[in-house]
């Protein structure tokens, strides 16, 4: 969802910098390198064990960052084209869900608030899985649901760990274009069928997923 659908990576990722900068505590890139991959979970435990001038706990750190990121997903913007593809797909009775790695609860709000939801199946968090997108088994899962083969299964993803995860499973992976998935989208694309920008150019004569092949 994040960096797919909704718009939100560079407001996940400039969460943990933004709040040391607040507290007059310089980001530095030992510790920027440490927290590459983690999970904002996961991040707020490192911040709290590296950095207790902060005067924080993992739990308040981890409720500071929930809070700023649910008033963000109030009014967070789509990626370009997102719902209308998505409408496209739901009018072609191609089944679609969402896996996201944010809560369901916070995912949930902000597909609501793009209008999303009435073109999705359902809405699943990692977190309530106990595995990353990494495994590929999350999206057996998920396919499974569905009620289709992973190799039936479309997936559209901005990370590459989550890439990864989509490929070794069988299914068929297309890549969106983030700011932040600069430095790994040549690799992504040499796992992905294809790459993209702006969901409206999947609409267009010639595109590289022709939505009414699949299903």
């Amino acid at each position: 969802m994040d960096g797919t659908l909704i718009d939100s990576m560079p407001a996940w990722r400039s969460l943990r910098p933004t709040l040391l900068a607040e507290r007059g505590i310089a980001m530095t890139d030992a510790l920027e390198s440490e927290l590459a991959g983690l999970t904002v979970h996961a991040s707020a435990g490192v911040l709290a064990r590296r950095l207790p001038e902060l005067g924080m706990d993992e739990e308040a750190l981890l409720a500071e960052f929930m809070a700023r990121m649910s008033r963000f997903y109030a009014a967070a913007p789509e990626k370009p084209g997102a719902r209308r593809f998505l409408a496209h797909l739901h009018a072609q009775g191609i089944p679609c869900a969402v896996l996201t790695a944010t809560g369901h609860e916070m995912a949930s709000a902000a597909l609501r608030q793009q209008g999303m939801t009435p073109y999705l199946r359902f809405v699943q968090s990692t977190r309530d899985m106990g595995i990353s997108k990494s495994d590929p088994d999350c999206f057996a899962q998920i396919a499974a649901r569905l009620g289709v083969a992973c190799g039936e299964c479309a997936v559209f993803e901005d990370a590459l760990y989550a890439v990864r995860g989509a490929h070794a499973a069988g299914c068929r992976v297309f890549a969106i274009a983030d700011d932040t998935n600069r430095a790994s989208w040549a690799e992504i694309l040499s796992l992905a069928e294809a790459g993209f920008s702006d969901y409206g150019s999947l609409l267009a004569p010639g595109a590289p997923f022709p939505a009414e092949r699949v299903r």
